[in-house]
């Protein structure tokens, strides 16, 4: 029987879950030739980082893509299979590097994190207007606090199993200008009600400062394992970041003609 999904804000969008082969070992510190496609295991990282390239790729045109955070001590190539399919059909770009998860605060981490991001961005041709950040668990939290720190990075967030409290939420910052702010996914389990709750609260927190933020309910949480789960989570990315673009841009905008009024006024005598 067809499962239901319930959503309460905003809807979703993801991938499939394919096999994905042995992977290709990329790129070291002289990296000349054709770029390398396909599954990846990126080098000179110090720690386990996944790269998937489409097949196909031209650099004449940019690319989307999904960095995807994993729990603390699942291998980030579980998060390259598990968006491999939909990343295959759709051509995009999947990063999945493995959850540090530091002891006290994330910032060798993010440093981390970002380094890669600036790296793939100089070989790659990647849609800095497309690039969807996805976390799950212990991953998700961090996910929610780099959105939230470092939004200039990312096109909009989904927090899987995980929200905005927990170990780093005292380092949150959550940005007042529109500009500053991506909108963000919440993905909550009926197994959890109790849990629910408080994701509600956290994301009123948020809403309340003007971000857009969506809960969406599963059944259970097999379901996120689900083909129909990814391609609405991916659905939800897309179009979220495409519609909240549009609203920064008005903002800039706005701001722009407001600015001008006020110096045209202020030198008028």
């Amino acid at each position: 029987m067809k499962k239901a999904v319930s959503v309460f804000v905003l809807f979703v969008l993801v991938f499939s879950g394919m096999a994905v082969p042995a992977y290709e070992k990329a790129w070291s510190d002289t990296f000349f030739g054709e770029l390398p496609t396909g599954p990846l295991e990126l080098q000179n990282y110090r720690y386990p980082v996944y790269l998937y390239v489409p097949e196909g790729y031209k650099p004449d045109r940019d690319y989307p893509m999904i960095v995807s955070v994993p729990d603390e001590g699942e291998g980030p190539e579980s998060q390259l299979k598990y968006w491999a399919g939909i990343a295959k059909r759709r051509s995009m770009f999947v990063l999945a590097p493995t959850n540090l998860w530091p002891e006290d605060v994330p910032y060798s981490m993010d440093e981390w994190l970002l380094g890669i991001l600036s790296d793939v961005a100089k070989r790659y041709r990647i849609d800095s207007s497309k690039t969807f950040l996805v976390g799950r668990k212990s991953g998700a939290h961090y996910a929610a606090y780099l959105g939230t720190n470092h939004p200039e990075n990312f096109s909009s967030v989904v927090l899987i199993e995980g929200a905005w409290s927990g170990q780093f939420e005292e380092l949150m910052k959550p940005k007042k200008r529109t500009a500053k702010q991506i909108p963000f996914l919440v993905v909550a389990s009926g197994q959890d009600e109790g849990r629910l709750s408080e994701i509600e609260k956290e994301a009123r927190v948020y809403e309340n400062r003007g971000y857009p933020v969506a809960l969406m309910k599963v059944e259970n949480w097999d379901q996120t394992q689900s083909d129909e789960f990814r391609k609405k989570i991916l659905e939800w990315l897309e179009t979220k970041s495409e519609t909240w673009q549009s609203r920064v841009r008005e903002s800039r905008k706005s701001w722009k003609e407001k600015s001008k009024r006020w110096f045209e006024n202020f030198f008028h005598v």
